[in-house]
């Protein structure tokens, strides 16, 4: 007993580093986004507490694995002595309690704090405004936005529950409706996966595909690079023959095709001198450098995430696959696995780094920061839009404030989708973790060690104990069935818009290097202008 205390301990103290971690993790890429001329810090603040809290959410995850899985003894497949019925409930009752917070915060500051913030921001600059009007304002706008969530979540609650005449063959089932006080919470976290999921087909699902082609396809840019210093020498020749022209025969000599050729070669010239002062400053700054000098390996880097990229969605073709051929249940619950009947590469991965904790939340830190990533690289590339309408777009120290706080609740959503989608890729780890239990009527399996076998959903629940996230997300697609079939649906979407993205990645190359901010371009193109007008005064 004493040792799993001091097991539980360290599970939480590598859970405040990671949270501590994830903290200066959100620090940073706010400030990497935000504009450098419209940063403020209310947007900051809360961008950044925004990111935590759903980072958070997610990584409790492997520390409710390794706490759950560390009540039963591996070698007997029983439960341990101290690990009495009372003592699991009280674990898990703590372990719920920090996951309906957690999720209740992401709520909170997706459908109130951010909302607030966004219209006190899109109220602000005129003269007569005031920060009361510019408050009240934001709190007029605020509570449309929460009626809005508050139909869905009513909608939520009115639909169709499970029957009461349903077939409840399995005790751990019964349990899932057990607590009808939970209801309430199990609705509004379906509501919030369901809007997460919608990001993670529209968004994740492209970055998966974008992001190792553009590695990959990342070499080339040097190229592209020298091609317009090329063209900028090759243009201003042509103009210094037109000039020269121009200054022997007049102004006069030239015909109407002439001009025009004249006028279409400042232009281009223009914007080349735009371009190679964005590549010269570009270059001086330490991190692009540092990532110039990366180019000669972005091919492996690019191979690398591409086979991780084909791992992930190969999982999930396998665990769908395996739904909807071997639920017990179909989609009268969600399509819920008794036990994953296909080997799948990553819950294997995880079930193993388990036994070494917490080698298993390191590979799951990998998993959910490059889905993550893949995110933020379909943000940058489409920018946040509304029925393909571009409202904002998210650059490097180019975002304006409502960007960024729209930006951070979408990011929100989709990373408390990934509860979800862990569920998906690794079934059994997400749910008993490494647990086994003894299947033997007298529970005694000393002399028949084969007999102890991995938990699974039909195993007695004295033995085998579900994490709480399974828990609560298998409530949810269970007690709402609805929920279930949008969650298992989402996934098919989410591979087909991979393959689509995929096929675009490959067949358009990347025309943005070397791209700036429309800040940045109206700076340099004054700087050229500047520069032209001091050597014609010359």
């Amino acid at each position: 007993m004493m040792d799993f205390a001091g097991n539980i301990t360290g599970a939480f103290v590598a859970f405040a580093v990671i949270c501590l971690a994830i903290v200066v993790f959100s620090y940073a890429l706010v400030k990497y986004f935000e504009d450098r001329h419209e940063g403020e810090p209310l947007v900051t603040a809360t961008c950044v507490v925004g990111l935590s809290t759903c980072l958070a959410t997610i990584f409790l995850i492997p520390v409710d694995v390794y706490i759950t899985a560390g009540t039963t003894d591996l070698s007997t497949g029983l439960k341990h002595p101290w690990a009495t019925p009372d003592f699991l409930s009280y674990v898990q009752l703590g372990l719920k309690i920090a996951y309906y917070v957690l999720y209740s915060c992401v709520v909170f500051g997706s459908f109130v704090v951010i909302p607030w913030v966004y219209f006190y921001f899109e109220e602000g600059g005129g003269e007569d405004s005031t920060f009361k009007r510019r408050a009240l304002s934001a709190t007029k706008y605020t509570a449309a936005t929460m009626i809005t969530v508050s139909v869905l979540f009513v909608a939520a609650l009115l639909l169709k529950t499970r029957n009461d005449d349903s077939p409840r063959d399995i005790e751990w089932l019964e349990k899932l409706l057990g607590s009808g006080v939970e209801t309430p919470f199990i609705a509004l976290i379906g509501v919030l996966i369901t809007l997460g999921l919608l990001v993670y087909v529209s968004f994740t699902s492209l970055g998966l595909s974008l992001l190792p082609i553009r590695f990959i396809q990342a070499g080339s840019a040097n190229q592209i690079n020298q091609d317009a210093v090329a063209q900028l020498a090759i243009v201003q020749e042509r103009l210094r023959a037109f000039r020269a022209k121009c200054g022997r025969e007049g102004p006069g000599a030239m015909n109407r095709r002439e001009k025009g050729e004249l006028e279409e070669l400042e232009r281009k010239e223009r914007d080349l001198q735009t371009r190679v002062l964005a590549m010269e400053r570009a270059n001086s700054n330490f991190w692009v450098r540092f990532w110039n000098g990366l180019k000669p390996f972005m091919i492996f880097i690019g191979t690398v995430v591409l086979l991780l990229s084909l791992s992930i969605t190969f999982a999930i073709l396998l665990a769908c696959i395996d739904k909807i051929k071997n639920s017990f249940c179909g989609a009268s619950c969600g399509w819920m696995l008794d036990h994953p009947m296909f080997y799948n590469p990553v819950n294997w991965l995880l079930l193993r780094a388990s036994k070494y904790f917490p080698l298993d939340t390191l590979l799951l830190l990998v998993i959910i920061m490059y889905l993550f990533f893949c995110t933020l690289v379909a943000l940058t590339r489409l920018g946040i839009r509304c029925l393909c309408i571009p409202l904002y777009t998210i650059r490097h120290n180019a975002t304006s404030p409502q960007g960024l706080l729209l930006g951070t609740m979408l990011m929100m959503l989709v990373t408390v989708a990934y509860g979800y989608v862990v569920l998906v890729l690794a079934p059994q780890w997400g749910t008993f973790g490494v647990q086994r239990y003894c299947d033997l009527p007298s529970r005694n399996c000393t002399d028949d060690p084969s007999k102890i076998r991995p938990c699974t959903m039909q195993a007695p629940t004295s033995l085998c104990t579900p994490t709480t996230i399974s828990t609560i997300i298998n409530r949810t697609t269970y007690t709402f069935p609805l929920f279930g079939t949008i969650f298992y649906w989402a996934q098919w979407a989410f591979l087909a818009v991979f393959v689509v993205g995929m096929v675009g990645a490959i067949a358009q190359p990347d025309d943005r290097h070397g791209e700036v901010s429309d800040d940045e371009e109206e700076d340099m193109e004054r700087q050229a202008l500047l520069a032209r007008a001091t050597a014609a005064r010359r």
